[in-house]
């Protein structure tokens, strides 16, 4: 025989755990769809980028989203406007001529619109200050130098470049610019390596910086490129100690 009053309790309870399940799956529906309109949300955010010592804002600082293809430079203020930022915690790569690149750890919220503000140290080494009465005649001199260590180098003629080059390619990035230079290799992140080593000596002007960051140079500045594998390509004037696995030459117009 049936025991009436023990079916109407497993009824209920029955009933109680429906209701409790029914509750757990609203609200982890709840929490995703929290989670997916939080993830797709997007904000702008005005950045400025200034000098530690001086307070001078910094213009022309190349400003990257790292994981993605986002990127901005500065203006002659030190002010970029960060459009479409996704949410949640990003990195902001910072980089300039002359100063240290710079790593920024940032969240980022529609809620929060308060602007940014990030200073850049400037390298130990320095190009060194020269005042330049006749200009034209010193860049032509630059490139009458560098005509000659094309005629004359060891190295293959890939390894020179002029700005018509990079005009005719149309290179935007230094990727670009060296994609065609023999022994040469560029990363996903844009790291550019000497038949595979990273180790090699920067120089702009003829002046040896203390980073090889080649990113830091912005490319629509640059007049001729000359790109050493190793020891054995590299002129004496450029052949710095402890830097045997090449040498990546800039001159600027």
């Amino acid at each position: 025989m049936w025991d009436v009053g023990s079916v109407t309790a497993q009824r209920v309870d029955g009933r109680r755990f429906r209701r409790a399940r029914n509750v757990v799956v609203a609200t982890l529906l709840m929490l995703i769809l929290a989670h997916v309109a939080s993830a797709q949300a997007t904000s702008d955010r005005l950045l400025g980028v200034y000098d530690p010592d001086t307070g001078a804002p910094i213009e022309n600082v190349q400003i990257v989203l790292l994981g993605s293809r986002k990127e901005w430079r500065t203006s002659a203020a030190g002010l970029a406007l960060l459009r479409d930022l996704p949410a949640g915690d990003h990195i902001l790569r910072l980089r300039r001529i002359g100063y240290k690149p710079h790593s920024e750890f940032v969240a980022f919220s529609p809620r929060d619109t308060a602007p940014l503000t990030l200073v850049l140290q400037p390298l130990p080494v320095q190009l060194p200050e020269i005042i330049v009465n006749a200009r034209e005649e010193r860049y032509e001199r630059q490139l009458s130098d560098f005509m000659q260590r094309r005629r004359a180098s060891a190295a293959p003629a890939s390894s020179f470049i002029t700005e018509a080059d990079l005009q005719k390619w149309g290179a935007v990035r230094w990727s670009d610019a060296l994609a065609r230079t023999s022994g040469v290799r560029t990363g996903v992140s844009g790291a550019v390596s000497l038949r595979g080593c990273a180790r090699f000596a920067l120089y702009v002007d003829g002046a040896l910086l203390a980073s090889n960051d080649l990113e830091a140079i912005p490319l629509p500045t640059v007049a001729a490129i000359e790109v050493y594998r190793g020891a054995a390509e590299i002129p004496v004037q450029f052949n710095a100690t402890g830097r045997a696995c090449g040498a990546v030459v800039v001159w600027t117009r």
